[in-house]
């Protein structure tokens, strides 16, 4: 699912798609996201915690971290509701990705559908620019950061 971590500048939205999105077609269609990380010459931290949507833990998923210099990472939600991943000190912004293994032979377009409809992540949590969420890594302190994503009224 995740591949080999790589550098990912988000200077042009074609250079994004080319290096962090990913959908592959093989029996079944498989929406990931690639592991783009940050610039190799930075130290990194390790950072962890949990995903809460509403009063329940997110057992799905991928949780995105992007620098203000574009830089990306990203991992997978555990089915505990935890992730854990490697950022560099500072600022992160945070959005997440829907993940989900849909069934040969039934319309792409339909199970799309499908499963936005009943995905347990907001819409407004899928863009950064939306999200209003962040995650700030220091290196002189443990870095647990559990996000609480608000259900819509």
């Amino acid at each position: 699912m995740l591949a080999k971590s790589k550098d990912c500048s988000l200077n042009s939205a074609q250079h994004f798609a080319r290096c962090c999105l990913s959908v592959t077609l093989g029996g079944a269609l498989v929406l990931t996201i690639w592991g783009c990380t940050h610039s190799p010459s930075q130290e990194t931290y390790a950072v962890q915690g949990k995903v809460i949507v509403g009063k329940k833990l997110l057992t799905s998923g991928m949780i995105m971290f992007r620098t203000s210099d574009g830089h990306m990472v990203a991992t997978e939600v555990s089915k505990d509701g935890t992730y854990q991943t490697q950022l560099a000190a500072g600022h992160h912004r945070v959005a997440f990705q829907i993940t989900s293994e849909l069934e040969p032979g039934k319309s792409a377009r339909d199970q799309f559908r499908t499963v936005f409809r009943k995905s347990s992540i907001p819409s407004k949590y899928l863009y950064f620019e939306s999200s209003g969420l962040n995650v700030d890594v220091n290196p002189k302190t443990a870095n647990t950061k559990d996000i609480v994503l608000k259900l819509r009224k």
